[in-house]
């Protein structure tokens, strides 16, 4: 079985990843033996250089300005993702870093390497694969007093 993979962006919405982690309603939420939160800071080094894609791939990967053509032998899915992945290079490059971070990549691999397990170490650590370390923890917001945003 392979744990459910949610994607969402903390920032944006925290009331919302709240009812979705600590739901209001019993019925409500995703089973959080299922979930795995991959901070940011944890999946940024893991990252695919484009000179390696273009090694292994499609070596006519280039950027936006030169976009990839599929009449050029090339197989139909190296088209498809070179098509996309061009705009992501120029992106990058605009940052001074000519390589695709891989956060979402590295989170699908984390779910996919640990299955569902209910059990954790009595240290508060969980059970996952070598190579992984996880802690379980319990994320809550907190809300400010409307009182507290008004000045004078």
């Amino acid at each position: 079985m392979m744990k459910l993979q949610l994607s969402v962006n903390f920032f944006a919405d925290p009331y919302a990843v709240k009812e979705v982690l600590l739901p209001s309603h019993p019925d409500g939420g995703i089973p959080l033996d299922r979930f795995i939160l991959a901070p940011l800071d944890i999946t940024t080094p893991h990252e695919l250089p484009f000179t390696t894609y273009k090694e292994k791939i499609d070596p006519l990967l280039e950027t936006s300005a030169s976009p990839s053509v599929g009449t050029c032998g090339k197989p139909p899915l190296t088209h498809f993702t070179s098509s996309f992945l061009e705009m992501t290079r120029e992106i990058v490059l605009g940052f001074g870093k000519d390589a695709m971070e891989l956060h979402d990549i590295v989170a699908v691999w984390c779910a996919i390497d640990n299955p569902p397990a209910s059990n954790e170490g009595g240290d508060g650590m969980l059970t996952l694969r070598k190579g992984w370390k996880g802690l379980k923890r319990i994320f809550d917001i907190e809300r400010l007093c409307r009182s507290l945003l008004q000045f004078g």
